[in-house]
């Protein structure tokens, strides 16, 4: 949520702003290595975005990753989701890469109220991070992340390209288009600090229908 701050990967603030209401689901479970969950007020430490909790979200690395990962996926509404991934290690250097698709789901409507039940997604995803560390102390990270999404919600028969933003039938049609990239790094020259660099560029496009 808004005011829920997620870090990714240590680094803060990455998802705020217009990528706060999605942020999380634009993580593919199986990049996720490991989560944080504080629960409280925070903004002492985090700022204004950390009131209700923190969520610390760490990513696929070192041994833990699987050299080579393939998984799929099926819902009951019969949403697919498929991911590949690979890491590889290079003296001290080691990279993680994978890709995520996620193909939408039937138009359900289990109450049958005339509204389907989950919006339609379609989705896909590429990651890239390389990690950097060596015996004398020194660690860095630096990743690549893009995200384009097309989701679709409102009411059953909704037609994209007849009914977007206009009066027939009620519907949502928002478009995602997010790059980002991250980076960190604690050299012990540096004393104990651990620096941070990010920036992403995030497009929505949106049309709703009469309500």
């Amino acid at each position: 949520g808004v005011y829920t701050h997620l870090l990714f990967d240590n680094t803060p603030t990455l998802f705020s702003g217009i990528n706060a209401q999605y942020g999380l689901s634009f993580i593919p479970g199986t990049l996720i290595r490991k989560m944080y969950i504080v629960k409280g007020a925070n903004s002492v430490l985090q700022g204004y975005e950390a009131v209700s909790g923190l969520v610390n979200v760490l990513t696929q690395e070192g041994p833990e990753a699987d050299a080579l990962f393939l998984n799929g996926f099926t819902s009951a509404s019969l949403e697919r989701q498929f991911n590949a991934s690979t890491y590889r290690r290079f003296g001290n250097w080691s990279t993680f890469l994978a890709g995520h698709l996620t193909q939408p789901s039937n138009a359900m409507d289990g109450d049958e109220n005339g509204f389907i039940d989950m919006p339609r997604i379609n989705r896909y995803s590429l990651f890239n991070k390389w990690t950097y560390d060596n015996s004398e102390g020194t660690q860095a990270r630096v990743g690549v992340k893009y995200t384009n999404e097309h989701r679709v919600g409102g009411m059953r028969g909704f037609d994209v390209d007849r009914d977007a933003g206009g009066t027939r039938l009620y519907g949502q049609v928002m478009d995602n288009d997010r790059a980002e990239a991250y980076g960190t790094a604690n050299i012990p020259a540096w004393g104990e600090k651990t620096k941070y660099a990010e920036w992403y560029w995030h497009d929505m496009q949106d049309k709703d229908g009469a309500t």
